[in-house]
């Protein structure tokens, strides 16, 4: 009686229903062959040492057992070796500290996909014309060749082939140009430009049909839009920039105002003012043209806080400077063959005599507020410079006034071309004293020629004198 007990109960929980048998159940699941079911308790796995698995005969693909002795876990039967499973034999969440056999990706050409909130997160491929991708939407909908993307949105939307993005959205809407490098947030975002380079947060964010720039250092040349041929170097270098050319610029902030081309600047806040001159060269911290001269060409200012206030000018030195020199005299164009319009010098005597020399002070301070505006106060009072500053006003000058020079020209009616008048309230008057010297010479030849004329007339009167006495005898 018991075993017809047991053999009906038996026929109630293995119940077979098309071929599926399930246990616990009598419904068993129809994609499987056996569907066990419980609450309570779970399946035991044959349990046995490692020896006693490597022992069983005829191993059939997929053989399940749980060793229970060396590196314990569960193990399957591959038609091999026998693998974990999660063990050591796979890649480990936690790292491996086997050999290099094991590995994340694939064995064959299928690019390795990565993925976060399953949008496109990266990309390796195999191909070298193929992408490699990393970072939240890097490279999406990128079509272009030979492409690095590293970073949030880097690369987005790429259409050009060669390109180097590494950074937020650096790079991003490239379209359609090649051979780009962009590092740093926001670096070459919008750029349709070709062969441009940009590191840095920021750098050449807006240039669109520019080509073969250089920006290195946060917001260098953030605004370029259509300039071509630019090297800035330095945070904001040549930052405001739109379609100027061929700029250079190295230094925090060079060139940081212009928007015109052929210029360049070397040291902190060099050309900082120009906007809208060309041809112009600065080296120097703050070296070139004041804020109220920012429309000047070709220029050239060489020092610290050398300033320049009119076009075709050059300065060396600043206020403070004492001496300036080198081993050898300073040399002028004066070819026969270039020039024109030769006349002899007319104007000697007559100028030189209506000159009136002096000795004098400069009024460093002064002369500060009227170069520097609005930063001349900490010029002054600069712990450096209010040594240098008191030397120069210390010193006592032999010189002119330009515009008692300009005054004694006009007297006599000659056009001298030492006094430089200043071309704005901003700038000052110049002298070329070397130019003092044609005048000089002039007046010396007219002064011998008097000096020979007095002396022949003083032969003359010694020979009538000779004769008078000597008629006297």
């Amino acid at each position: 009686m018991k075993k017809i007990f047991t053999a009906l109960s038996l026929f109630v929980v293995l119940q077979k229903t098309s071929a599926q048998i399930g246990i616990g159940t009598l419904t068993p699941d129809a994609s499987a062959q056996l569907d066990i079911s419980s609450k309570t308790k779970g399946l035991l796995i044959p349990r046995m040492t490692e020896t006693e698995r490597n022992n069983i005969p005829s191993k059939a693909i997929g053989l399940l057992v749980y060793q229970t002795s060396g590196t314990q876990g569960f193990y399957f039967w591959d038609g091999t070796t026998w693998k974990q499973l999660g063990g050591a034999g796979g890649w480990g969440l936690n790292g491996n500290n086997a050999g290099n056999s094991d590995f994340i990706g694939t064995i064959n050409g299928v690019d390795l996909q990565f993925k976060v909130n399953n949008s496109p997160a990266g990309q390796i491929s195999y191909s070298i014309t193929s992408p490699l991708l990393l970072g939240y939407e890097s490279g999406l909908g990128n079509s272009g060749s030979y492409v690095t993307a590293i970073g949030y949105q880097a690369g987005l939307g790429n259409t050009g082939s060669a390109v180097t993005a590494i950074g937020h959205q650096a790079a991003s809407s490239n379209n359609p140009q090649s051979y780009l490098t962009a590092i740093g947030f926001n670096a070459l975002q919008n750029s349709k430009g070709y062969g441009n380079t940009a590191v840095g947060g920021l750098a050449l964010k807006d240039n669109t049909f520019g080509g073969y720039n250089t920006a290195i250092g946060g917001w260098a040349l953030r605004y370029n839009n259509m300039g071509n041929n630019n090297t800035a170097i330095g945070e904001s270098a040549i930052s405001s920039n739109t379609s100027g050319s061929r700029n250079t610029a190295i230094g925090s902030n060079a060139l940081f105002r212009t928007t015109a081309g052929d210029n360049t600047a070397i040291g902190s806040d060099a050309l900082y003012w120009n906007t809208s001159g060309s041809n112009n060269t600065a080296i120097g911290s703050d070296a070139g043209p004041s804020s109220s001269n920012s429309g000047l060409n070709n220029t050239t200012a060489i020092g610290k806080g050398a300033r320049v206030d009119a076009s075709n000018q050059v300065r060396i030195g600043n206020t403070s400077v004492t001496s300036i020199g080198g081993y050898a005299a300073w040399s002028n164009l004066s070819d026969i063959r270039y020039k024109k319009n030769i006349q002899p010098q007319t104007h000697g005597l007559d100028f030189i005599l209506a000159l009136q020399p002096i000795t004098y002070n400069t009024d460093v301070k002064k002369l500060n507020r009227l170069l520097y505006g609005n930063k001349a106060d900490s010029i002054n009072s600069d712990a450096i410079n209010v040594k240098s500053i008191a030397a120069k006003e210390g010193v006592l000058y032999s010189g002119f006034s330009a515009q008692q020079v300009e005054e004694a020209a006009k007297k006599v009616g000659y056009n001298f071309s030492g006094v430089h008048k200043p071309e704005n309230d901003k700038s000052h008057y110049t002298l070329e004293y070397a130019t003092f010297v044609v005048p000089l010479v002039k007046a010396v030849q007219e002064q011998q020629s008097i000096i020979d004329n007095q002396n022949k007339r003083i032969e003359q009167l010694e020979k009538q004198l000779a004769e008078v006495l000597q008629k006297l005898k």
